[in-house]
């Protein structure tokens, strides 16, 4: 099995995966929070705002914005840094004579990067944990073409960066308590420093981490030694990187930022959110414990769940007891379980790699330990065809990885009755609908869009903003709307305000990528 990881293996799969995420993510309009990140990114390294866009620590809007240095875009001529950032980043997509789908093509492009090198990390995970080139393989296939990481892996936000970075950092923590040295020291901090410097929900490795440390405790004296090295590292390296962003050295400074982005977060995650988070049918605006598990169940491919499924049957078999990346995974559940904030599975996106590597480790040395020969080809070429499977199932979804879900729910026709927000319909099809308005040869069209696109930008005056199912615009013609828009106004049913009572005579005509429904009222 181990002559499976030579390089014409692995050059077949690369390229598939860059067609397919390539290919897609020019398909694709704004997505509902990518103008903000742009916006955010951009501004942050030209003019050292780091409190615009608070909602997230600053690396990750940075590097997604480093392509946009060189590409000569115009900011709009009255700027206003205090604004709304959705505000700004649609003023500079839509408002200002850049061309918006270059702009976006270039901002994706360094997610992209790191999309592709998740799957070589996986894979690397996966060989140095257990020494098998095959669950080298199946990590990098598992990896490459999930849906959830393609869909992400494409979008100009921080959601991959995350996993990508938090990964990392998980991996070089082990390699440095492992093998404890300045140098893994110092490379660990780079990647502790960078995840935290992406999101406020990096914090996790803290926990993580004093749990892998406390089996060390009677060498307490040592590891908190070398854990004190490694916390000033990492607190340098994010002192320098806001001061690089500012223009200027303080010590109180960046700390400031980050603890205030750490407020409107934890006010988020503790307080519930403003908006109607929705799953199976029900509204809240305080989530549900079950969220994510059911995200996960519904949106994970089912080779994939099998595939947990079998390693977990393995573990058990062969006594396998959890591991650091199992407890990194126990961890991460629970802080998603507690959360009141519930918009969409991109939240837990980094368990993903933690997940397939655990797979492919557990498989690998289950067919190491298969008895005879027959009992192992059986086992590889039961794996073989469930990474197939899953392979199949990234290229049928094209293009619509937002809005995968798995055949547990029948007809994806009808995913808007499961989940909605960013695991269905976050704004990636409006260009999809003008060049079905185009085809179509429509002139006049009511839309009522979510999502980061500009509707007069794709369709020009043909579109005309729908402002919800007012009855008082009940009239004759084609209308757009956002299948989460559509989904949302059922919260506003008692107050006749919901989508299927203003469409109750209408035809539907249309489904744009499994996002935008379109009707026509004769």
């Amino acid at each position: 099995m181990n002559g499976l990881v030579r390089r014409e293996y692995f050059v077949p799969l690369l390229l598939l995966q860059l067609v397919l995420a390539l290919a897609s993510m020019r398909g694709d309009s704004a997505t509902d929070d990518e103008p903000a990140h742009i916006a955010a990114g951009y501004l942050k390294l030209t003019q050292g705002v780091v409190s615009f866009y608070r909602y997230n620590p600053p690396l990750g809007d940075c590097v997604l914005a480093v392509p946009l240095l060189f590409s000569g875009i115009h900011l709009p001529s009255e700027l206003n840094t205090e604004a709304n950032p959705w505000s700004v980043g649609k003023a500079i997509l839509y408002g200002s004579g850049n061309d918006a789908d270059r702009v976006l093509f270039l901002a994706r492009l360094p997610v992209l990067v790191l999309f592709v090198a998740l799957a070589f990390l996986a894979a690397w995970a996966a060989w140095r944990m257990s020494g098998s080139a095959f669950a080298a393989i199946a990590a990098y296939v598992l990896t490459a073409f999930c849906p959830n990481l393609i869909a992400h892996g494409r979008l100009a936000t921080n959601d991959l960066e995350l996993t990508v970075f938090l990964f990392a950092a998980a991996l070089l923590l082990l390699e440095w308590l492992r093998t404890p040295s300045l140098r893994s020291t110092a490379i660990a901090s780079v990647a502790v420093a960078a995840a935290l410097l992406t999101k406020i929900s990096a914090l996790i490795l803290l926990p993580w981490l004093l749990l892998l440390l406390w089996p060390r405790r009677r060498e307490w004296r040592l590891y908190a030694a070398r854990a004190f090295v490694l916390a000033v590292l990492v607190a340098a390296e994010m002192e320098l990187f806001y001061a690089a962003l500012m223009r200027r050295f303080s010590l109180v400074a960046p700390f400031r930022e980050f603890a205030a982005t750490f407020g409107i977060v934890g006010s988020f995650v503790t307080r519930g959110f403003q908006k109607p988070q929705y799953l199976l049918g029900t509204f809240s605006t305080n989530g549900w414990w079950y969220y994510y598990p059911v995200a996960f169940l519904l949106k994970s491919t089912i080779p994939a769940l099998l595939l947990v499924v079998l390693a977990a049957v393995v573990a058990v078999h062969l006594r396998r007891p959890p591991g650091a990346m199992t407890l990194f995974i126990a961890l991460f559940a629970i802080a998603s379980i507690v959360s009141s904030l519930a918009l969409g599975l991109r939240y837990v996106l980094p368990v993903y790699p933690f997940v397939y590597v655990i797979v492919a480790c557990t498989i690998a040395k289950a067919a190491e330990a298969a008895k005879g020969a027959r009992e192992k080809k059986v086992l590889v070429a039961a794996v073989v065809l469930l990474l197939a499977w899953h392979i199949g199932e990234s290229v049928a979804t094209y293009p619509n990885y937002i809005g995968y879900f798995n055949e547990l729910i029948g007809s994806r026709e009808n995913a808007d009755l499961y989940l909605i927000d960013s695991n269905l319909d976050w704004g990636q099809d409006l260009k999809r609908l003008a060049r079905w308005a185009d085809d179509q040869h429509i002139s006049r069209i009511n839309i009522d869009y979510f999502g980061g696109g500009d509707v007069h930008y794709y369709l020009g005056d043909r579109a005309v903003p729908l402002d919800g199912p007012d009855p008082r615009r009940h009239t004759p013609g084609y209308f757009a709307i956002s299948r989460h828009f559509y989904r949302v106004s059922f919260f506003y049913r008692q107050y006749g305000l919901d989508y299927g009572q203003y469409f109750a005579g209408a035809k539907k005509v249309a489904t744009i990528n499994g996002s935008i429904d379109v009707f026509r009222i004769p």
